[in-house]
């Protein structure tokens, strides 16, 4: 199925290249659309025939995608290049995993994260000052 571009560039080099702001401008523009975007293959790392990929910006999106597992998937990549199915696994994380493996594996993940385990966490302090600091 082919899909129209959105006209806002995310896959250039030229755009990674642009300062911080200029590129958090364009994210935004991107979150104001009713929908999902579809962009062009990025310049850098894509196989020969890539077809572009889904820019999911906001949370909303993120939900509609998550529901919508015959449509979507994380199995064969979450990056901006493409690389091996079989490697995206052991070189990525979880997240480039499909359900019921993705699933099993976040049940797994997410005992460490509950409102109960945090006030145990050693690294609370630390935790706390580097998202702070994101913050800013």
């Amino acid at each position: 199925m082919a899909h129209d571009f959105d006209p806002v560039d995310i896959s250039s080099a030229a755009f990674w290249g642009q300062p911080m702001r200029e590129r958090d401008d364009a994210f935004a523009i991107l979150r104001t659309r009713p929908t999902l975007t579809f962009h062009r293959s990025v310049e850098v790392g894509s196989a020969p025939g890539s077809k572009g990929f889904w820019a999911v910006t906001r949370h909303a999106d993120m939900v509609y995608v998550s529901r919508r597992p015959g449509e979507f998937c994380s199995g064969e990549g979450i990056g901006y290049s493409d690389i091996p199915k079989e490697l995206n696994e052991p070189f990525g994380s979880f997240i480039m995993t499909d359900a019921p493996r993705h699933t099993h594996l976040r049940h797994l993940v997410s005992r460490a994260f509950t409102p109960s385990r945090w006030p145990r966490s050693r690294n609370r302090s630390r935790i706390r000052r580097a998202s702070s600091s994101l913050m800013q």
